[in-house]
């Protein structure tokens, strides 16, 4: 269940669609100095709701999603980067390093001189 906190604040983001009865839309601006990072000036869902109860239900998930972004992209962690491009910068900058660094142990991996497969694979 959310917290009030939540509730009163995802009030503001909760808004009727124009010219649709009963439709109902999350939107929120992204702070003015996250656009050039983030890409996009504002996020718009379409909620399948149709009465405002029930649309501030559905929009949690929303809110904490546009929290998060935020809170990455103030950390300069956005966009996030996915496992394999994790690998490919640490395969990059083995390549780069010295080899005297190449071969010391780094939390259980040794660094062999070929790109690490993920437990995915």
């Amino acid at each position: 269940m959310a917290n009030t906190d939540t509730i009163c604040e995802i009030h503001r983001y909760i808004h009727p669609r124009p010219g649709r009865r009963n439709s109902w839309w999350f939107r929120r601006r992204v702070p003015l100095d996250l656009i050039p990072l983030i890409g996009q000036n504002e996020w718009r869902f379409t909620l399948k709701a149709r009465n405002r109860d029930d649309a501030v239900a559905e929009a949690i998930p929303h809110l904490a999603r546009t929290n998060e972004t935020i809170q990455l992209a103030r950390r300069g962690d956005w966009p996030p980067i996915t496992g394999e491009g994790a690998e490919f910068i640490a395969y990059k900058w083995r390549c780069s390093c010295p080899a005297e660094i190449q071969e010391h142990e780094f939390s259980g991996i040794l660094f062999s001189g070929t790109m690490p497969r993920s437990p995915l694979h």
